[in-house]
């Protein structure tokens, strides 16, 4: 992953979602560019379901608790 700009670290919705894909092992597997385009602020999040559709139900309800962090209708 690129760098994460300032202003995501600081934004109450962006800080938990990074929070989790950085330190959670199979969030951090997928936390690149194609499913992140920080520059814009955009989450891939049709993608991200997709990809984690085989993992345990754990770490679905990890990944949702992520991207609910990051926009609550997620």
């Amino acid at each position: 992953m690129t760098s994460i700009p300032p202003q995501l670290l600081s934004d109450r919705y962006w800080r938990g979602t990074i929070h989790l894909f950085q330190n959670h092992y199979k969030l951090n597997l997928v936390f690149n560019t194609k499913y992140f385009d920080l520059e814009s602020g955009d989450v891939r999040v049709t993608a991200l379901k997709r990809v984690a559709a085989p993992w345990s139900e754990s770490e679905k309800f990890v990944l949702a608790l992520a991207l609910h962090l990051f926009n609550e209708r997620n």
